[in-house]
């Protein structure tokens, strides 16, 4: 991660940074876990998809319009569409790639089965692509014996979703009812790897930068960060730290902050939260920020959430 974050530091637009997060920071799955072997896209290339398009993505962070006006032409809150747009102008702007599609339905006349996340032509490996992506978030929580990962929504769970992933959309085009599209694109098969960015969060009196347990299958450089109970307090830091709460759609790159205006102290932080708690159970993530060389710098990141957490999630799943 230390190549990425280096590059990361010579970025200051938030959306530039963005695509270089999501270019480059490390897989949250494991390439090497048995059943997802040879089926996850690999660190080391994007790595050098990142060194190789450096100059490019630094002439966009001193005109980032282009990028700026890209996401426009689909706005959308939602982080998910926001990562896929940023993952298509990556793609789009590799020499090597035939782009062919973004969000292709795949059905069988009576119902729609699935859809491919992208299409495209790797020029270099000579080998037609199929790329399922997705950004997740999840929190290690642990009662008696049993720990499970679930998101900030307790809906989503790290055992459900990331099987589902490979077992199922990975291998969409082995159905026939995918043929056609193959074909379409003059294509005989493809191969299939997911693009898994994110972070897992541990509860903050735990050792959270060596998390023991991992759900299986996490990859073993992912991002890390932390989780309190907000009738918890904050979690305890340097003095000198500040802190800032991080929309949904700042929650790719590490946060990078030039006024200081932007961020709050311990005390202010901490009746923010409580105002928001008292209205609103959804819980926040927060990033604490230390003052770098030019700019307020993440130096860590957790979920605050209310009490109920995961409880309040299962039930309305009745």
């Amino acid at each position: 991660m230390s190549g990425t974050m280096n590059r990361l530091a010579h970025l200051r637009h938030p959306r530039v940074r963005d695509l270089a997060w999501v270019m480059a920071s490390p897989s949250l799955v494991d390439a090497r876990h048995g059943p997802w072997a040879g089926r996850v896209v690999d660190d080391a290339w994007c790595q050098i998809q990142l060194r190789a398009h450096f100059d490019w993505l630094q002439a966009l962070d001193r005109d980032p319009q282009p990028l700026l006006d890209w996401l426009a032409r689909r706005p959308d809150r939602r982080l998910g569409p926001r990562f896929e747009q940023l993952v298509e102008y990556w793609l789009r702007h590799l020499p090597q790639i035939r782009f062919h599609g973004r969000g292709i339905v795949v059905g069988n006349g009576e119902r729609t089965l699935g859809e491919f996340d992208f299409l495209f032509y790797d020029e270099a490996r000579r080998q037609a692509i199929h790329w399922e992506v997705a950004v997740k978030y999840y929190l290690r929580h642990c009662k008696a014996d049993t720990c499970r990962w679930y998101g900030p929504n307790p809906r989503d769970r790290w055992d459900i979703k990331i099987p589902h992933l490979f077992e199922r959309q990975l291998r969409l085009g082995q159905r026939p009812e995918a043929r056609p599209v193959l074909d379409n694109a003059g294509w005989c098969g493809v191969q299939a790897e997911a693009l898994v960015r994110g972070w897992l969060f541990s509860p903050w009196r735990e050792d959270w930068r060596h998390p023991r347990p991992v759900p299986a299958g996490a990859a073993r450089g992912h991002l890390r960060g932390w989780w309190i109970y907000h009738e918890d307090g904050l979690p305890e830091t340097a003095p000198t730290a500040r802190w800032r709460i991080l929309e949904r759609l700042e929650w790719l790159a590490p946060a990078c902050e030039t006024d200081i205006a932007r961020l709050y102290s311990g005390h202010d932080m901490t009746a923010l939260l409580a105002e928001h708690f008292r209205k609103n159970g959804q819980g926040l993530l927060l990033a604490e920020m230390r003052e770098g060389t030019e700019a307020w710098e993440e130096h860590s990141r957790g979920f605050v959430v209310a009490r109920p957490w995961p409880r309040l999630g299962r039930r309305k799943r009745r």
